[in-house]
């Protein structure tokens, strides 16, 4: 039985170190930061939707807003995702071309 959990604990620590294991925390990281985005933005629309609006929390939904936007774009993830998807445009641009 110990050889079985020292091999399961060795395979665990080969996983972590992956590049796939990485790249599956950062995104998910990533997602926890749109939905908070997402929260946010919806945060705001309701507030400039409200009869009585309340300046600070429109203020403070727009700062969260930029805040976790700046966060967003910064993650390895995003801009690895802007760039395939400038790749992806470039190609379409020279097929419709």
């Amino acid at each position: 039985m110990d050889q079985i959990r020292q091999t399961i604990a060795v395979l665990g620590e080969q996983i972590r170190q992956s590049d796939a294991y990485r790249e599956y925390v950062e995104a998910d990281a990533l997602y926890a930061l749109v939905d908070a985005f997402n929260k946010a933005r919806q945060t705001l629309m309701d507030e400039r939707a409200a009869g009585e609006k309340d300046m600070a929390k429109i203020e403070q939904a727009q700062k969260s807003m930029q805040e976790l936007y700046d966060r967003i774009m910064k993650s390895e993830v995003a801009q690895a995702a802007v760039q395939k998807q400038a790749a992806y445009d470039k190609f379409l641009q020279q097929v419709y071309n």
